[in-house]
């Protein structure tokens, strides 16, 4: 997100994040440092917004928000839910409460969640394909219960 997002702007900004980062009921370190990144970039106090976010969508108010800021945010709150690896189904439902407080429409939506899962499974793909080889020392060291010898 921008720097130059006026303060109440990015208060909503972070507000959304911090609502998707509870959506699974689980708060990860790494969404908890996107999300505290994100603040310090606005120049805002994130653990403030941690304890005023209210447990739905009804700080959004999609007039004050242009086109273009809301689908940053929906891709933001993409990218956390994807933290861990789980996409769920709750977080999916509070995306798509968002997106129509955003004005954001299903097809649109639709489309860069398909295009941020893809870019998800190419990232899985390429860690899969440099993981180092493991070590064959490493399974004579298990088989025989302490370190191998050489």
């Amino acid at each position: 997100m921008s720097p130059k997002l006026p303060a109440p702007l990015g208060r909503i900004y972070l507000r959304c994040l911090i609502l998707m980062a509870k959506a699974d009921g689980k708060i990860l370190p790494e969404e908890i440092d996107f999300i505290n990144a994100q603040a310090e970039l606005l120049g805002l106090e994130e653990r403030v917004l941690w304890a005023e976010v209210p447990p739905d969508l009804s700080f959004v108010e999609a007039a004050e928000i242009s086109p273009e800021t809301s689908l940053q945010i929906i891709k933001d709150c993409i990218f956390l839910a994807n933290a861990d690896g789980e996409y769920s189904p709750n977080e999916r439902e509070l995306l798509e409460l968002l997106c129509v407080r955003l004005g954001i429409r299903q097809e649109a939506f639709e489309r860069l969640e398909a295009r941020l899962i893809g870019l998800w499974r190419l990232i899985d793909r390429m860690r899969e394909q440099h993981k180092p080889p493991s070590d064959k020392r490493e399974g004579a060291r298990d088989k025989e219960g302490g370190p191998s010898r050489s």
